[in-house]
């Protein structure tokens, strides 16, 4: 979906995958180094994954008791990225671009 004002456009990133039951939020698309989950309930362990176009991860998160939490790219080069979420045997991933 989409957000617009005079000042910003604001798009929420498209899961590639979800097997997740439940619709994860995901913002902003492009970002300029912060991206903001919302996973709609608080999950126990959640384990997120950042990866580059060329598959290499370059940050990797524990998160636990949380239904938000954000990835600070903000020090990473502008291009494609990938971030892939996990809790027990349910993933997303999430294609996004930094500039």
């Amino acid at each position: 979906s989409v957000v617009t004002s005079d000042d910003f456009t604001l798009n929420n990133l498209t899961a590639i995958e979800n097997t997740f039951m439940k619709t994860i939020t995901a913002y902003p698309n492009p970002t300029r180094g912060i991206v903001y989950f919302d996973l709609g309930t608080i999950l126990n362990s959640v384990e997120s994954k950042v990866f580059s176009n060329n598959g290499k991860i370059i940050q990797h998160q524990q998160h636990n008791n949380e239904q938000t939490f954000n990835l600070n790219l903000s020090n990473n080069p502008d291009r494609i990225y990938f971030i892939q979420i996990r809790s027990n045997n349910k993933k997303a991933t999430f294609q996004f671009i930094k500039n």
